[in-house]
């Protein structure tokens, strides 16, 4: 059971979001939120727990989640697959981990994504023509990754072609370290 003050109301007082963060989460039963709160949940806090993976498949059935924070965990592989089910995804927060590569391509379909964070992880390459197809983006963030040479030249060449999107980085080729806060 979840404690009242860990659970999101909306105006009405249905459930629109958990935090479940600072847990000690190791094992999250995603199946068993989603079974309860398919339909409402709009928000999903998971960060600062241990967590090392993670099934993201049961989030296939909350087409309202706006919210989904997974930094300041563990997890080294990541399927984002069922995201793509999740429309109205606004944030995902995925810093702070030990992701070594991530498939973006299921984000395609959140055409509501502004923030993405990534930065914190063990990237080396990102796909920036997956990223060019964030429409909504609004918010990278990809600072403290062993990023190689060609990846750093697409931030760079990101950050050109999009002003209007603030880019956290700290590849040499732009000259600039941009941006410093990560979630």
């Amino acid at each position: 059971m979840v404690s009242e003050q860990r659970v999101i109301r909306n105006e009405t007082g249905s459930v629109i979001g958990l935090n479940l963060s600072r847990n000690g989460i190791s094992d999250p039963n995603c199946r068993k939120i989603t079974d309860i709160y398919h339909a409402t949940l709009e928000i999903l806090y998971l960060h600062y727990n241990h967590l090392n993976s993670i099934d993201l498949s049961p989030l296939a059935k909350c087409v309202n989640l706006k919210q989904l924070a997974l930094c300041n965990n563990e997890l080294t592989l990541l399927n984002l697959t069922p995201l793509a089910f999740c429309k109205k995804l606004e944030r995902l927060y995925l810093g702070s981990n030990r992701l070594s590569s991530i498939n973006l391509s299921p984000l395609i379909e959140c055409k509501n994504l502004g923030r993405l964070s990534l930065s914190h992880n063990k990237l080396k390459s990102i796909d920036f023509n997956l990223v060019e197809k964030l429409v909504s983006l609004n918010e990278l963030r990809v600072h403290d990754n062993p990023l190689d040479s060609s990846s750093c030249i697409e931030v760079c060449k990101f950050i050109e072609e999009h002003p209007d999107c603030f880019v956290s980085t700290d590849c040499k080729c732009c000259g600039k370290f941009i941006g410093i806060n990560s979630i």
